[in-house]
């Protein structure tokens, strides 16, 4: 009798511990993604970071990129030489299309 009391306590303490790291896990998505611009044309090597780390990557020929383990409720910075910089919420997705606009003013600016 005692072992079986044993057995079933040791079954529910897995069975906890199972859950709790589906729970941490299920909190982080791979992010991937599309740049364009106005034309619909991909931007090649706009940098896509999350918000307040150093984690990021670029968009490939294609303006696609992937980027792992990103937290569900973070912040993606989007950004590329004379387009206006976007700041994304996730808000829990995980696949998102940018459109960057040119930054006219920055082009003033340099003029």
């Amino acid at each position: 009798m005692k072992i079986k009391k044993m057995n079933l306590l040791k079954g529910i303490c897995i069975l906890l511990i199972s859950t709790f790291s589906l729970i941490a896990s299920a909190q982080n998505v791979t992010l991937t993604g599309t740049v364009v611009d106005v034309a619909g044309e991909p931007l090649i090597g706009v940098t896509v970071q999350v918000e307040g780390t150093t984690v990021g990557t670029i968009t490939d020929t294609d303006g696609k990129f992937t980027l792992p383990n990103v937290p569900a409720n973070a912040r993606v910075n989007v950004s590329y030489v004379g387009m206006r910089t976007q700041i994304l919420a996730l808000n829990g997705r995980s696949s998102i299309q940018v459109l960057l606009e040119e930054d006219t003013e920055l082009l003033d600016e340099v003029v």
